[in-house]
């Protein structure tokens, strides 16, 4: 029973922006790599994920690893998993996590705003002149006086270039002209 995997660090819930990365990791060993790392016969531990799909735990194919990295999130990879560490003297399972997308919603609520405070998406808490939905965009605290966010402009070849980060997967970032600060249009922006 010291050859068996053992989870030493569980994985934790994690929420992950939709169209951003993240991951969520474990760390399995053995009782005898634990009480000597040195001189340990263990057998190596194989790692197997799982996502839970309505009744059944499905295997992830090609996640083999200690960790489950997300790209490009979507929400249809939001849900809960867990990972099995196996070798050949036994098996140790992690416990059950939740991997969340980050919304306007989810974002907003982490904030110290209490039902009744301006929590809407047209809403502007701090009154720095964002609406909380900008704010959310650009990564900004809706709670406390902010910066204009870090876009850049430039001249090329006689036209102006504009350099932004589009932080959030769920959010549409559209560039908009006007001649009169009345009317906008996103006629001849080349996004």
């Amino acid at each position: 029973f010291l050859n068996e995997p053992i989870i030493i660090t569980p994985p934790t819930s994690v929420e992950i922006d939709i169209g951003g990365t993240g991951s969520i990791t474990t760390i399995a060993s053995t009782r005898d790599r634990q009480a000597f790392p040195g001189d340990s016969q263990s057998p190596a531990i194989a790692y197997q994920w799982y996502k839970w799909i309505g009744t059944t735990w499905e295997s992830l194919q090609g996640q083999t690893g200690s960790s489950l990295t997300f790209s490009e999130f979507t929400e249809t990879d939001a849900g809960f998993y867990a990972m099995i560490a196996f070798n050949d003297a036994g098996f140790a399972a992690t416990n059950t996590v939740e991997v969340s997308a980050i919304t306007f919603g989810s974002w907003i609520s982490g904030f110290e705003l209490i039902p009744g405070d301006q929590l809407n998406a047209e809403d502007d808490f701090d009154e720095d002149g964002f609406s909380n939905l900008f704010e959310y965009a650009f990564g900004m605290n809706p709670t406390e006086p902010s910066q204009a966010p870090d876009i850049q402009f430039r001249m090329e070849n006689g036209e102006l270039s504009l350099t932004y980060n589009r932080l959030r997967g769920d959010i549409t970032y559209t560039v908009q002209t006007s001649i009169d600060l009345v009317e906008w249009s996103t006629t001849g922006i080349n996004q």
